[in-house]
């Protein structure tokens, strides 16, 4: 429901409004146009430096 709802005002606010893009041919897209599948993410997940070291031991001692 809330995916309808939000192509609904992207559909009246138009092309402006497109949020993604083709990689290759830099053409921003519709969420209309995201097709079906899987979810594919091509972002590398970060290293976690010291602080998040800290904060996680930190929520095991909670």
């Amino acid at each position: 429901m809330e995916f309808e709802a939000l192509c609904a005002i992207q559909d009246d606010l138009g092309e402006g409004s497109y949020l993604f893009r083709n990689r290759t041919t830099n053409v921003r897209f519709s969420l209309r146009e995201l097709g079906d599948g899987p979810v594919r993410r091509n972002e590398k997940i970060p290293s976690c430096s010291f602080f998040c070291e800290m904060a996680e031991s930190e929520i095991s001692l909670a």
